[in-house]
């Protein structure tokens, strides 16, 4: 499954229902409809020594390139699940 890394004001806004899309470079990924993709956001609390990971698993169902720049696509999706939070302490 591929992971996409989001910013933290970006994932607090899908995880609200306000945001629905995502624009991202193609390269070699291939988005396509139907596909399955982990948005996720990694925050260092230096304090707490950890990294917290947000992650939310989405569905793309709509793509297009339509006004977009050279190599780049607008999907939309729908999230599927819930969110997950991973702790990670730091060595």
């Amino acid at each position: 499954m591929l992971t996409l890394n989001v910013q933290e004001k970006d994932i607090l806004d899908i995880i609200a229902g306000d945001k629905t899309f995502e624009i991202r470079e193609q390269r070699d990924r291939k988005f396509h409809v139907g596909q399955y993709v982990c948005l996720k956001n990694s925050s260092v609390e230096t304090d707490k020594k950890r990294v917290t990971h947000t992650m939310i698993l989405i569905k793309i169902k709509y793509i297009t390139e339509y006004a977009q720049k050279s190599n780049h696509v607008v999907f939309s999706f729908d999230v599927i699940g819930d969110v997950m939070i991973d702790l990670e302490e730091l060595k």
